[in-house]
Parts: C-alpha cells; sequence; structure tokens
C-alpha cells in the first residue's frame, strides 16, 4: 500500500477503556500465504446522484477488487458493477444502497474469500474487540470495506461505504471518502461505523482475502 500515508499500529488501550469491555475477536486474521499481491488504492467516485444514485457500494467494490488484481483500473469500473444486476444495490430494491450481503456475494463472485462482520459466528463482544479485528486486516495491508453514518461525520445524511486502508491509535484513513483519502479521528469512526440509527448493521464491514 502507499508508504506515504503509512501510521503506526493502533494501541487498543485507550479504546478499551472507553468501551469498558474485553477486547475479543473470533474473526480468522488474514494469510500471508497468498499467491495474489496487492496493487495501489484507486478512488472511485459514486456516479452522479442524477443518474446513478446509491453508488457508493459499488465504488467501494471497485476499489478492492482493484487493490487485488481482480480488475484492471478504469473509472467506469464502478457504474459496471453499478447496472450489473448480480452487483448493484439491493436494500428495498437499490433504493437504500447496498447491503454487506450483497457486498460479501460480490467479492465471492471474484474468487475472493469474505467475511461479514455482522455474521453471528464471527461476532466480538464489544466495540473494542470490532476494532481490533479491523486493526488486524488493515495492519496486514488487507483494506476493509465498511458501512458508517454520514452524520457522525458531519457529511450530511444516510450512510457510505467507505474502505479503510490506514489505522492508528488516534485516526483511521478512509479510501472513498470525498475527494481522495480522507482522515477521521478514532473517536468520530467509532460512532460513524457504530452508526446507531441503522438496525441491524451496527460496525458492519467485510473483510476479503484472496484465495
Amino acid at each position: 500500500m502507499n508508504s506515504e500515508i503509512f501510521i503506526e499500529p493502533v494501541n487498543l488501550l485507550t479504546l478499551e477503556n472507553e468501551t469498558g469491555s474485553e477486547s475479543v475477536s473470533t474473526l480468522p486474521s488474514p494469510s500471508r500465504l497468498i499467491q495474489v499481491k496487492p496493487h495501489a488504492i484507486h478512488h472511485y467516485y459514486v456516479p452522479p446522484f442524477s443518474k446513478h444514485p446509491n453508488g457508493c457500494g459499488q465504488a467501494a467494490m471497485a476499489t478492492m477488487l482493484t487493490y487485488w488484481g481482480y480488475m484492471n483500473y478504469d473509472p467506469g469500473n464502478a457504474e459496471n458493477l453499478y447496472v450489473n444486476p448480480s452487483s448493484a444495490p439491493d436494500i428495498w430494491g437499490g433504493i437504500l444502497g447496498t447491503s454487506w450481503e450483497r457486498f460479501k456475494q460480490v467479492m465471492e463472485q471474484y474468487g475472493i474469500t469474505a467475511y461479514g462482520q455482522n455474521e453471528a459466528r464471527l461476532s466480538v463482544n464489544s466495540a473494542a474487540g470490532k476494532y481490533e479485528t479491523l486493526c488486524n486486516w488493515v495492519n496486514a495491508d488487507f483494506p476493509v470495506a465498511v458501512i458508517l453514518g454520514n452524520g457522525e461525520l458531519n457529511l450530511g445524511s444516510g450512510a457510505h461505504w467507505a474502505v479503510v486502508v490506514r489505522v492508528s491509535s488516534y485516526n483511521v484513513i478512509l479510501a472513498n471518502y470525498g475527494n481522495g483519502y480522507y482522515s477521521v479521528s478514532l473517536s468520530d469512526f467509532m460512532k460513524a461505523w457504530m452508526a446507531y440509527w441503522l438496525p441491524g448493521i451496527h460496525y458492519a464491514g467485510v473483510f476479503a482475502q484472496p484465495k
């Protein structure tokens, strides 16, 4: 990944003190024993709202797929995913965007092993545990796609798919959020990732690893 955005790995002590919960994760750690080598992080921009509303999930899919070399970079990749019925937004017929289940299915369609944060067997016991899982993957250079509440980041209403590319004990670096990389404080990120007003998808994310 791009060395210009490298920051030190996270120390979970502060987060654990804030949550008052033990940090526990049962999600498998990513394997280094893979044949696919990572490429650069490419930012994709959601097509104009009037043409393709709620396309942030497809932009994040394209970022993940080009990073792992399953797509060659092309600005039209996100739109192609949007208009393909098997990868298009699916919540309420696409009106409310893309579910983490659809995102996970698309990764698997390309031959990538994917885990959904909301799957019961992969649940963790605390907010600190969920963030520790995220850090384990991102610090191993495996970007993670997450659903964030825009309001918690003062970026308007609704929710947004972004890709976490770096983490630290004080901030999180996102791709596909604004023009290029977007840095947000750890506290604000956790509020946005929790997204208390989104039923059933708190701390939602997709962890993807090539086979």
